[in-house]
């Protein structure tokens, strides 16, 4: 069994992660955010259960935004280079402020507005996310916008991001040409052009206020479902952008079997598992999520340890309580109970260590099968015979 003790954290403190912004290092740094102890807390002695539920939500929310900042901040970055790389124009300063909002960049968004000389904007910028009396304030702008036709004498950059102001996050309607084509005004997809964090963000950080989280994803899910909304789906870093891919993911290209569903970025999936109690850890550590493998079982199995052996968070379904005899009063007790799926992942990347000359450390992961006295014993004898 593993420690106890064992956290996200653990993982993400060694030092190869240290500075790392690679996909797996992301992926320790979120699940510490989201599973690993608050330590710092320290509500009053008195507080009630609610009170201390609730100011865990919140704390739990304010690492997700923290952590989501971080991981977005490059793409910003890059579409800031963009921006500037082409000939300016009349929404160029708009273009940089929706880039600055897609990264949750409050402050230097509002600086952006006021070296355009435009105070009315950086006014709302700086109450971006607001409560809800502010976004009908801004929808009904908007409404009248479209309600006196002039959406078309108003840059499409600037529509977008008075809509993310106002909540929408989603589709602003265009208006069709009503007899002179110069009234007309073009539909425009909020999300468009953005990576799924990016997409997802504007979820969590404008879609709603104060919305919890599950409400937050189950609407950027919606979304990102609807081939319309123009709204990226979490797919995994190998596939959204190949170029960006870990060094260390394998490069051949493997064809997934027809029918099959695409993968899930792992990242999205340990939101899923905070979030939905109902979300499957199987669907959640199929290998094609962490990399092109679908053999590679070494982030699946460590995250099945963590989820299952140690946070008792979530468990493979297969999973049935095993009764064995007591020795002391002969009476049949419930052990810990016994997985197929959960014992497939443990043989699986045993062979994948053994096959890579690790032999040792396959030894290591195959003392972690759950009743060894079925075939672990046999596996160790040829371990060692072929050592």
């Amino acid at each position: 069994m593993p420690h106890p003790h064992l956290s996200f954290g653990d993982f993400a403190d060694v030092e190869h992660f240290e500075s790392s912004k690679s996909s797996e290092a992301n992926l320790w740094r979120l699940g510490a955010a989201l599973f690993d102890e608050i330590e710092d807390l320290n509500p009053p002695e008195d507080a009630p259960a609610d009170l201390v539920a609730r100011l865990v939500e919140i704390r739990r929310r304010d690492r997700l935004e923290s952590w989501l900042e971080d991981v977005v901040r490059d793409a910003v970055e890059e579409d800031l280079r963009d921006i500037e790389s082409r000939p300016t124009g009349s929404g160029a300063g708009a273009r940089r402020i929706f880039a600055l909002l897609s990264g949750h960049e409050i402050e230097r968004a509002c600086t952006t507005a006021v070296e355009n000389r435009d105070l009315r904007l950086a006014t709302l910028l700086a109450q971006a996310g607001g409560d809800d009396e502010y976004r009908e304030d801004l929808y009904l702008q908007l409404a009248k916008w479209r309600e006196y036709r002039v959406d078309a004498h108003i840059d499409d950059a600037y529509r977008r991001v008075y809509e993310v102001l106002c909540g929408n996050v989603g589709l602003s309607e265009g208006l069709a040409a009503k007899g002179d084509r110069v009234d007309a005004a073009a539909a425009i997809f909020i999300a468009d052009g953005l990576d799924w964090k990016r997409a997802f963000g504007l979820h969590l950080w404008y879609g709603t206020f104060q919305a919890s989280l599950p409400t937050v994803v189950a609407r950027y899910e919606t979304a990102a479902r609807d081939p319309t909304s123009h709204t990226a789906p979490p797919l995994p870093l190998y596939i959204e952008s190949p170029s960006f891919a870990d060094p260390a993911t394998p490069t051949r290209a493997w064809t997934p079997n027809t029918g099959d569903s695409p993968p899930t970025d792992p990242l999205f999936s340990l939101i899923k598992i905070f979030t939905d109690p109902a979300y499957a850890l199987e669907d959640a550590l199929l290998p094609r999520n962490f990399g092109s493998s679908p053999l590679d079982y070494r982030l699946s199995w460590h995250l099945f340890m963590l989820f299952s052996r140690v946070l008792r968070r979530r468990d493979f379904e297969d999973r049935e309580m095993v009764p064995r005899d007591d020795d002391d009063d002969d009476e049949q007790r419930e052990v810990e109970g016994y997985s197929i799926k959960a014992d497939a992942v443990t043989e699986a990347y045993a062979s994948q260590l053994e096959l890579g000359g690790n032999w040792t450390w396959a030894i290591f992961v195959l003392l972690h099968l759950q009743l060894p006295e079925l075939c672990v014993l046999s596996r160790l004898l040829s371990f060692l015979r072929t050592g």
